[in-house]
């Protein structure tokens, strides 16, 4: 049944869908964490910190404001993963 709904019961269940809910969205939350960590940090040709690509301009934004930006993005997603599983 929907939301965790028992047919004996009308409130969600501990076990159903209200815990398995925030499980899954704390999964989801770490995985864009993840994907954003790893384009950051990737050992690409033309981007992330270790890219071998540097004289470009769109290298040059990336060292100064995508990488960085999706490092931003990392550290607000663990931290909202952290807040959901308190």
């Amino acid at each position: 049944m929907p939301f965790g709904l028992d047919n004996h019961n009308s409130s969600p269940t501990c076990n159903g869908t209200a815990a398995g809910h925030i499980y899954h969205k704390m999964i989801f939350i770490i995985l864009w964490a993840a994907i954003f960590t790893l384009r950051a940090l990737s050992w690409s040709r033309y981007f992330g910190l270790f890219k071998r690509v540097r004289n470009t301009r769109f290298a040059r934004y990336d060292s100064l404001l995508y990488s960085p930006s999706c490092l931003l993005l990392r550290l607000g997603l663990f931290l909202l993963a952290l807040a959901d599983a308190a």
